[in-house]
This record gives C-alpha cells, sequence and structure tokens, in this order.
C-alpha cells in the first residue's frame, strides 16, 4: 500500500511540473501602424491600420504570415519582413505578397511564409529569420505605398 501512495505521489508531482513547464513561443503578432515606422510616413488625411500574424511551425524551420491592411495613402506596393528591432530599421529578411482590394478602401491583405533557423548568422544575407531573434523581438513587419517608399504602416512581431 505504501508504495501506491508514493507512486501516486510521483505520479501528481510529475503532472504538476508537467503543468508548469515553459512552452517557447510561437504565434507573433503586431498592429500595423504608422507611428512605429522610424522614418515618420506623409499620410494626408489617410488613417491606416492593420493587423499581422506570424505562427511557426512545429519544427520552428518556417513562419508563416498571414495579415490586413486599410486606410492607406494608397494602394501597398511592398511588403516585407526586416530584420531591426523596435524603433530600428533593418534590412529585408523575406518578401511577402499582398492583395489589395482595389476599391477606396485602401486595404488588403499579407501573406507569406518565411525560413526560419535557430543558426542563423546573417538573416539579411540569408533571407531566413533567425530563431532567437524572432523570439526577442527583433524582426517586423512593414507595409510600402507610392507616397511612402520607406513604409507607411510597420508592425513589430511579439
Amino acid at each position: 500500500m505504501k508504495k501506491i501512495w508514493i507512486s501516486l505521489t510521483i505520479l501528481v508531482a510529475a503532472f504538476a511540473l508537467a503543468a508548469c513547464s515553459v512552452v517557447p513561443e510561437s504565434v507573433f503578432a503586431g498592429d500595423l501602424e504608422p507611428e512605429r515606422q522610424t522614418e515618420a510616413p506623409e499620410l494626408g488625411d489617410a488613417t491606416p491600420t492593420g493587423k499581422v500574424e506570424a505562427t511557426l511551425n512545429d519544427a520552428e524551420t518556417s513562419l508563416t504570415i498571414t495579415g490586413s491592411y486599410a486606410g492607406l495613402t494608397g494602394d501597398a506596393t511592398m511588403a516585407h519582413i526586416h530584420l531591426g528591432e523596435e524603433g530600428i530599421s533593418g534590412g529585408v529578411v523575406c518578401d511577402l505578397t499582398f492583395t489589395n482590394t482595389g476599391d477606396d478602401s485602401n486595404g488588403g491583405t499579407l501573406s507569406g511564409n518565411c525560413p526560419v533557423k535557430v543558426d542563423e548568422p546573417d538573416p539579411v544575407a540569408n533571407k531566413t529569420i533567425n530563431l532567437e531573434g524572432l523570439r526577442g523581438g527583433d524582426y517586423y513587419v512593414n507595409v510600402h505605398t507610392e507616397a511612402n517608399p520607406a513604409g507607411e504602416v510597420r508592425a513589430q512581431l511579439e
């Protein structure tokens, strides 16, 4: 009987420890906002907004990006993931596909898949996201327009 209680105590402790374990972050998101741009965009009467979400696959080798935007100064002309901490501009790591709605909302959607490596030494040159940097908030999504070629809205992936 004593062995059963010891076994049950160990089993309960194991479940408790498992419940407390830290699961690595696998979903990163952000709001696309003009205020996050390092160079203030020329907006006129436009009020751009948007959201982006990036999901890391279970093998931690690919990042799938989805998002939407609206209220830009015009149609999007480019969209990328850049390497750069909050407030710092950086090089392009991954091009994203964007689809403009073609109506007066100046909105659209974003999507893409970007490679990820645990030990990527040069993300910009190799066009591959460094996993540690991603988890540290070192990447952002940027949507560009004709009026704002350096970027109109930005979302830090956190």
